[in-house]
């Protein structure tokens, strides 16, 4: 493709493969086939940083553990392809935009979304905002959720620490890595999946670069 190949003659194709492990022509395209073409792109995107000796950021593919009924049931998408190409519609979810682009087509295709495709959805939102905090796990349990954060987390300590005094039921855990737990008795695990997302919403307001 036109971009691959811009950014491949940035510092030269041979040095940007070697990089990735890879070789070049049908190993190349054999290679993208296995990876898809967006990894693809990701990580030739990555290999022409390293290249030029730029600082290459990591991506946080936060680990998601939410107790709660969250699928699309076959009465709402009847047919399998359709199902599956909605789940990577949702995996794919970055921001609010998006989360609302998919919930227009959801209604608009099929009707009204069941809470187990909401509940989806949100997931897919909460997933995103979480790596966005340098969170690498989101646990919920009935009565608590716990966040554990990465040693690049880009959040301003003096705003953290004022921020979780407001989070009812919340304090940080001891441990080798900075773990965020709020506690709430008898509450349900979707309950305190709610309860995750408006804390998630706080610590927002805590990075780095927030207002």
């Amino acid at each position: 493709s036109l971009r691959l190949q811009l950014i491949a003659d940035a510092v030269g194709l041979g040095k940007v493969l070697g990089l990735l492990g890879i070789g070049a022509g049908a190993e190349q395209h054999g290679h993208m086939a296995q990876v898809g073409y967006d990894l693809y792109c990701k990580m030739i995107d990555a290999a022409v940083k390293e290249a030029k000796g730029e600082t290459v950021k990591t991506e946080i593919d936060t680990v998601m553990e939410i107790p709660i009924d969250a699928h699309i049931p076959k009465k709402y998408i009847p047919r399998e392809t359709g199902r599956i190409s909605m789940y990577k519609r949702i995996a794919a979810i970055t921001d609010i935009d998006s989360f609302r682009d998919v919930q227009d087509e959801l209604i608009d295709r099929y009707g009204e979304i069941p809470r187990s495709v909401q509940n989806l959805l949100d997931i897919a939102l909460y997933k995103s905002r979480a790596a966005q905090l340098g969170i690498l796990s989101f646990t919920v349990r009935p009565e608590e959720v716990r966040f554990t954060f990465g040693a690049d987390a880009p959040l301003d300590g003096a705003k953290l620490f004022a921020a979780v005094g407001t989070i009812d039921g919340a304090a940080f855990a001891a441990g080798e890595k900075i773990a965020l737990v709020i506690k709430n008795k008898h509450k349900t695990g979707e309950e305190m999946f709610r309860i995750a997302q408006d804390a998630v919403n706080t610590l927002l307001l805590c990075t780095e670069n927030a207002g």
